[in-house]
């Protein structure tokens, strides 16, 4: 069941102006999302180009339009993914429309913003020698991957006809030899942004009113990086694919739909003061475990953000924040906080908590309410 929000939420703020207080690696997808439409026949195609290796997936029949994605900060021992999340329900409706999805994994690790767009480059020129010229080609990136599809919005237009800007970290620059926006892109740019992270895209925006093709904002009324579900994606998409198309967006508004949990979930199991659960799917390359669990049912439990509780996984006892974005910890600390998908992801602010606590999808959870004297982890 969904709901469109009409009117925004009163929400805490933090003072944003094309800065962040943190880089968090995130990951969008979870296996329990549903499938929304057959998927046509896809044919997976990868290799490597100077040290990135990039993979595309290519649909039966392709209705030779292209969406090209920007993935964010990866850590330096990461490994090299070239991760098409053929899983997230907003790329199956492209497949399913004819559209090729194709990713990089950039040639490293890092803040890497120039490589990132020479490699995205890449990827799109060897596209069209293997498959012949394509007809729209949309960038769509997350965090730094958003400030890198900013970046290639900003150059003569041409190679690419649209950009969707998620959560972007406008602030990331390469140790050497730095890039500046510009605040003056070529192409639609439609930024989407959580509300506690609006005011680093807004300040792009407003300095953007004369570009050639002023940008458009949408606002998410949640709070959290990059923390929106496949729906409000799909109709940002949607929106960036029309404005391309017919030349018409609207430039503000409320991009919220809320999800309240994903279909086909089993329901928890409470046991006093403790909830058992499991880990629904794991974020990869990234460790972040997507659950079964829901925000509701940590409200029965009687846990409030800002709480700390005990997780047990993997025969360990981990003590974790109940908040709202991985900035709420400190770096290797365990946080929670409910997704746009409708679910509670738990995961370490740069840290891989699946391979920490010995889980993959299918295993058991269980959240206790109340800390652990001792913090095994």
């Amino acid at each position: 069941m969904l709901r469109r929000i009409a009117a925004m939420h009163p929400h805490r703020r933090r003072p944003l102006l094309f800065a962040f207080a943190t880089l968090v690696f995130v990951a969008l997808s979870a296996a329990s999302t549903p499938t929304l439409l057959s998927l046509p026949s896809v044919r997976i195609e990868a290799g490597e180009i100077e040290g990135a290796n990039f993979a595309v997936a290519l649909p039966d029949p392709w209705n030779r339009n292209v969406l090209l994605h920007a993935h964010g900060l990866r850590p330096d021992d990461a490994p090299m993914v070239a991760d098409l999340r053929l899983d997230d329900a907003a790329h199956q409706r492209l497949l399913a429309e004819g559209w090729m999805i194709a990713t990089t994994s950039y040639r490293r690790n890092g803040i890497v913003v120039r490589d990132a767009m020479a490699d995205l480059d890449a990827v799109r020129e060897r596209i069209e020698t293997l498959f012949g010229a394509p007809g729209l080609v949309l960038l769509v990136g997350e965090s730094m991957g958003g400030a890198i599809v900013t970046l290639l919005a900003e150059r003569p237009p041409g190679r690419y006809h649209g950009a969707l800007a998620i959560g972007a970290a406008l602030h990331v620059r390469d140790a050497e030899n730095p890039l500046e926006p510009t605040a003056a892109p070529s192409i639609p740019l439609l930024f989407l942004t959580n509300q506690s992270e609006y005011e680093g895209p807004a300040a792009y925006v407003a300095a953007a009113h004369a570009a050639p093709v002023p940008p458009a904002i949408w606002k998410v009324a949640r709070d959290g990086h990059v923390n929106v579900n496949h729906l409000e994606r799909t109709q940002a998409m949607e929106a960036l694919i029309g404005w391309i198309t017919t030349d018409r967006i609207e430039r503000e508004r409320d991009g919220t739909v809320v999800i309240e949990g994903p279909d086909g979930t089993a329901g928890a199991v409470f046991d006093g003061d403790t909830v058992h659960g499991a880990v629904a799917s794991v974020s990869d390359p990234y460790g972040n475990m997507f659950t079964t669990f829901r925000p509701a049912d940590f409200a029965a439990l009687g846990l409030k953000k800002g709480d700390t509780f005990a997780l047990e996984a993997g025969g360990q006892t981990f003590s974790v924040r109940y908040g709202d974005d991985f900035g709420d910890v400190a770096r290797g600390e365990w946080i929670a906080f409910d997704r746009a998908e409708g679910v509670v992801l738990i995961a370490r602010n740069f840290g891989n908590a699946a391979q920490t606590a010995g889980v993959a999808a299918g295993d058991a959870l269980a959240v206790r309410r109340g800390d652990v004297d001792t913090d095994r982890d």
